[in-house]
């Protein structure tokens, strides 16, 4: 009696090790697994950039702000400037920019050719446009590519309520969507 006592607490255990082994097979198999991306809602999508073309690409931009428009351009050697409209300018007058002031504006361009749109959000009616301040825009953007024709135009509303974002509309389709302030802000900042 004891010898078959002796073989089934064997086997018994034989079957929990076996058991046992098969559960931490499992555990280090899940565990060496790369994790699986958690799922999005249409308003949560990866950000995708603003501007589709590099700085690179672009023959002027031109800002307009409550305190008027300003344009800003390549000089010959294609360094940036601000062009100052001067009263009886010619068409072959020239402007030449200033090294430190190029190097300005090159970096602000640069850091906003990497802007992302942070979220985009549903069809706005008239009365969503005005509470995000797109119906009067603080600030109307325009990006020209070195053919002239448009790379980006935008409009830029107010703040959000984060604090951290501005509300945009992209005029050729429509779109409403929040891109970062402080890209907003670099823009304003050469404006000054």
């Amino acid at each position: 009696m004891s010898s078959t006592w002796l073989r089934r607490l064997t086997t018994a255990t034989a079957a929990w090790l076996g058991i046992l082994l098969l559960g931490l097979s499992a555990i280090f198999w899940q565990a060496s697994r790369p994790a699986a991306a958690p799922e999005r809602d249409a308003d949560d999508i990866a950000a995708s950039p603003l501007v589709s073309a590099p700085p690179t690409q672009w023959s002027a931009v031109e800002v307009l702000g409550s305190d008027g428009l300003h344009r800003f351009e390549r000089d010959s050697s294609g360094r940036w400037l601000r062009h100052a409209e001067v009263a009886g300018e010619s068409a072959e007058h020239r402007h030449e920019a200033e090294a430190a002031a190029a190097e300005r504006i090159a970096t602000v361009f640069g850091t906003f050719s990497r802007a992302s749109i942070e979220r985009r959000l549903a069809a706005a009616d008239s009365a969503q446009l005005a509470s995000y301040g797109l119906d009067r825009p603080a600030v109307i953007l325009l990006i020209r590519g070195l053919e002239g024709r448009p790379v980006l135009s935008l409009e830029v509303g107010q703040l959000a309520p984060d604090g951290l974002s501005r509300y945009a509309r992209l005029p050729r389709d429509g779109s409403v969507l929040m891109i970062a302030n402080y890209q907003v802000e670099g823009l304003l900042g050469l404006t000054r």
